[in-house]
């Protein structure tokens, strides 16, 4: 038998130790006061060193798809997170079962769901952040017999509330699609593979359209058509080239610190509800330093307005707000630091 040496030994250990602070110094909580403009702030939050290499950032469904609620516990359990904090505004307080969220969600590198109100807050493959008003025109071609023409559709995985609208359904709404009072187009492999007025199931390598009104652009698919779908990106600030490299990103909003400044203009972004242009109340929020460190913080009592300075205090130099109210939530290492009012929609979620 032989034995490690006690000097080869020791460095093992001094290595496993090393990369065990590493891996737990990558995700860290916190409670504070912060004084700002005069009034203290009791702020409970998450701070995430993006440059880690055990770190990755990913958006979490409710129950895994689009409409649908959860516990913010729930959802970061079922996908494994250390920290989560809940997300984008959605329609709490519809009777229906199926729950529309109000902004864009992106993941696996492709938008899931399509919204031009707010701010989006997203992540490159190695955590690179990025935040920006980003619109998603969906548009696309199909071709058959040397005949090109072009399509287009309004939203993803989203319940129509229109009489008149064209929507992809994609896995990220489920395996099927139930009749939502319109006719369904079904594409497979790139193809169009069939079309129904029932209820359909989505392809594993496909998607399915659904048309309410717009006759003129149904009768454009054919059976065996080849479709093509490209999303059109405008993305003023950074570029429509960087937010293609986003894996994982969210909208909410406003945004209150651009640059190191903290701004307000939610008119600018389509908020107009009177509990984010000037109430108090329980607020959840997102903002990154400079040196790529992350903060996922919650505030009580506390008018979106004045989140800005408070990221800014922390060391942001951008920062937006989440839903709030009964949806602020942050989860921790397997406990609240901040406890929802409600199930949600959708969160920010932290893997490691």
């Amino acid at each position: 038998m032989r034995f490690m040496s006690i000097p080869r030994l020791m460095l093992l250990c001094i290595c496993c130790c090393l990369a065990s602070l590493a891996h737990a110094d990558a995700v860290s909580s916190f409670s504070r006061t912060l004084s700002v403009d005069g009034t203290d702030y009791k702020v409970r939050g998450v701070v995430i060193d993006l440059h880690n290499t055990s770190i990755s950032m990913k958006v979490g469904l409710a129950d895994g798809r689009i409409g649908q609620t959860e516990s913010l516990g729930g959802i970061a359990q079922r996908y494994g997170a250390v920290a989560a904090i809940n997300g984008t505004f959605f329609d709490a307080y519809t009777k229906e079962t199926l729950k529309n969220p109000d902004m864009a969600l992106l993941t696996n590198g492709h938008f899931i769901f399509r919204s031009d109100l707010g701010t989006l807050l997203g992540f490159e493959r190695d955590n690179t952040p990025h935040m920006g008003q980003v619109n998603v025109r969906l548009l696309g071609t199909l071709r058959q017999n040397g005949k090109v023409q072009s399509w287009y559709a309004y939203y993803i995985n989203r319940v129509p509330s229109s009489a008149s609208c064209i929507t992809l359904f994609t896995h990220a709404w489920g395996e099927q699609v139930a009749p939502m009072g319109g006719s369904f187009v079904v594409v497979d492999h790139g193809k169009v593979s069939g079309f129904s007025d029932e209820a359909v199931t989505i392809p594993q390598d496909g998607y399915v359209i659904h048309f309410r009104g717009e006759g003129a652009q149904r009768a454009l698919f054919r059976l065996g058509q080849q479709v093509d779908l490209t999303p059109q990106i405008n993305a003023p600030e950074q570029g429509a080239d960087t937010w293609k490299r986003v894996k994982e990103a969210l909208g909410a909003g406003p945004r209150v610190l651009a640059q190191g400044v903290p701004v307000f203009d939610p008119s600018a972004e389509g908020f107009s509800d009177p509990k984010i242009l000037e109430r108090a109340g329980a607020r959840s929020a997102a903002g990154y330093t400079a040196d790529g460190k992350l903060f996922l913080i919650t505030v009580s009592a506390v008018r979106v307005s004045a989140l800005g300075p408070i990221l800014k205090a922390l060391g942001c130099v951008e920062g937006m707000n989440l839903d709030g109210g009964t949806s602020s939530g942050l989860w921790y290492r397997g406990k609240y630091l901040t406890t929802p009012g409600r199930q949600i929609s959708n969160a920010l979620l932290v893997l490691q």
